[in-house]
């Protein structure tokens, strides 16, 4: 008995050690940088950019060359000190290719990427107009405010602004402005890393499109989360097909060719890849752990006991669900 107690005992301590010890990773600043203080035509000129409907036709995998052009001259006539000071490229006709040099030609560049078409919006849902980039409230309204012309011409408003004030890169940075990136970016960002690769240019470091900082993104964690995406998926599309003789509807086979598109649709749906928490999935519990409540803080920090309870729960979500597997 004594001898169970005192097993009981060392194994209750390993766990509450380990979650003492599983401390907060977050850099904590002495004190806060200075805001970058940017044109106060920057919200204008980035609503301008969303009332451009450079919409990417998910049915014919195709975006208006003349709306994407109509950013391009937007982004010209916007940023007169980024086209005097950086190279541009205009690759296979619609994307942008920017060379910004630096101080130092031996450091290896940085690449910052954003694309200029977004996907259709359903009026029907929004309470504004998606389409003409409008301001009220504090906000700007409307399709590509996120994904992805905030990005376009977040990154051209600071370059615009710190060549203003007589920067210099100590190594270069190349922006890559793709054009279809919502329907496969195969005539835009492939063309722009082929083009890359031919240069034979080797990155530092690569800046996408991706999270955001946002409130509630993380069940436990009451402190605002900046969503930071450092992998991304690949993707599998299959078709089934299933042919039988034809014959009359009150004579049906069994089963009918249907039936068996149904029975192996289903055995995919009951049979998906392996849950794991592993890599990026793992990465991101080891930093949002810590700054949960006690009780999921126990948890994440002794995964090697719960890591099938946390796996069940996080696959009854499909969102959660989909961070585990494939």
């Amino acid at each position: 008995m004594l001898y169970l107690l005192a097993t009981l005992l060392i194994f209750f301590s390993i766990l509450f050690i380990r979650t003492f010890t599983f401390k907060s990773k977050q850099i904590h600043l002495s004190s806060s940088p200075e805001p970058l203080t940017i044109s106060d035509l920057a919200p204008q000129r980035l609503a301008q950019a969303i009332a451009i409907k450079s919409i990417a036709d998910q049915d014919t995998y195709s975006v208006d060359p003349a709306k994407i052009k109509e950013i391009h001259e937007l982004i010209y006539s916007s940023f007169p000190k980024v086209h005097t000071t950086l190279t541009r490229e205009i690759v296979n006709e619609l994307s942008l290719l920017y060379h910004w040099k630096g101080k130092d030609q031996n450091l290896k560049p940085l690449l910052l990427l954003a694309h200029m078409d977004v996907v259709p919006a359903n009026t029907e849902e929004w309470s504004v107009d998606p389409y003409k980039g409008i301001i009220k409230d504090g906000y700007i309204w409307g399709r590509g405010a996120l994904d992805d012309k905030l990005s376009l011409m977040g990154i051209l408003e600071a370059a615009e602004h710190l060549i203003e004030e007589g920067f210099v890169p100590e190594r270069s940075i190349y922006f890559a402005f793709g054009h279809d990136e919502e329907i496969r970016g195969l005539n835009g960002a492939k063309k722009l890393a082929e083009l890359l690769a031919t240069r034979n240019i080797e990155f530092e470091a690569i800046l996408d499109e991706g999270g955001i900082v946002i409130n509630n993104a993380v069940p436990g964690v009451n402190k605002p989360v900046a969503v930071i995406g450092i992998a991304e998926k690949g993707y599998l599309s299959c078709e089934l097909s299933s042919e039988s003789e034809g014959g009359h509807s009150s004579m049906p086979p069994i089963p009918t060719a249907i039936g068996r598109l149904c029975n192996a649709i289903s055995r995919i749906e009951n049979n998906p890849f392996p849950a794991t928490i592993k890599g990026p999935s793992l990465l991101m519990y080891d930093y949002v752990g810590p700054e949960m409540p006690f009780l999921t803080k126990f948890i994440f920090a002794n995964l090697w006991l719960f890591k099938p309870l946390l796996q069940k729960k996080l696959t009854s979500s499909p969102s959660t669900n989909a961070s585990i597997r494939t």
